[in-house]
């Protein structure tokens, strides 16, 4: 058994792409980025009344579930209710306000 053991975690270190410290390949890296593709990019949302986040978002990623509200990029401003916790909101905004928004966990996608 002890021999099984080691030979089990020589495979696993050696085996083609599960390498400790290997890089993951992108094999979509040379695809054009769509308003259909998935996100690239992602930073926490700390909301704030007058301050823009730092990228206008394609997607809003809400962990802990409430109401948000926020100024689209063209220029709308709505109050989302009863966002419900784990959902994707595919919403380009560039403001999402401090006053009134209850939901949290927020993670913008772009």
């Amino acid at each position: 058994m002890k021999r099984f053991g080691w030979l089990l975690l020589a495979i696993i270190l050696v085996w083609p792409g599960v390498a400790l410290g290997q890089t993951a390949t992108d094999t979509f890296v040379s695809n054009s980025t769509g308003l259909s593709s998935p996100a690239k990019n992602a930073f926490t949302v700390t909301p704030h009344d007058t301050n823009q986040l730092t990228f206008v978002t394609r997607g809003i990623w809400v962990g802990a579930a409430g109401n948000m509200i926020v100024i689209t990029s063209g220029g709308d401003t709505v109050t989302l209710v009863g966002i419900v916790a784990g959902t994707l909101i595919p919403l380009r905004v560039h403001t999402i306000k401090a006053t009134g928004t209850t939901a949290a966990s927020i993670v913008g996608l772009y």
